[in-house]
């Protein structure tokens, strides 16, 4: 199965992990999973940053870099139709 991590979920899986759930955890760590995280959700964390409402444990660069690598996480490619589906979700 492939798991698309919304944003604030992939934030909390770096910064507060006692944040998830269970179940999420187990999830994320399975192998018969595939996690996934889409480009506009770096560029909201991107946005959360430079407004200063989050704060990161490293700069972004790094902190991208170092949280797809640890969560085996694939890019999912940013088309017109997922650019409109990302906030029209509810």
């Amino acid at each position: 199965m492939r798991l698309l991590l919304d944003t604030h979920v992939w934030v909390w899986t770096q910064e507060q992990p006692e944040r998830l759930g269970p179940r999420t955890k187990r999830l994320l760590v399975g192998e018969a999973h595939e996690n996934s995280v889409c480009p506009i959700s770096t560029l909201e964390i991107s946005r959360l940053v430079a407004m200063g409402d989050i704060r990161l444990s490293m700069p972004l660069t790094e902190w991208i870099a170092q949280s797809m690598a640890e969560l085996s996480a694939q890019t999912v490619s940013l088309s017109h139709e997922v650019a409109i589906e990302a906030y029209a979700l509810p």
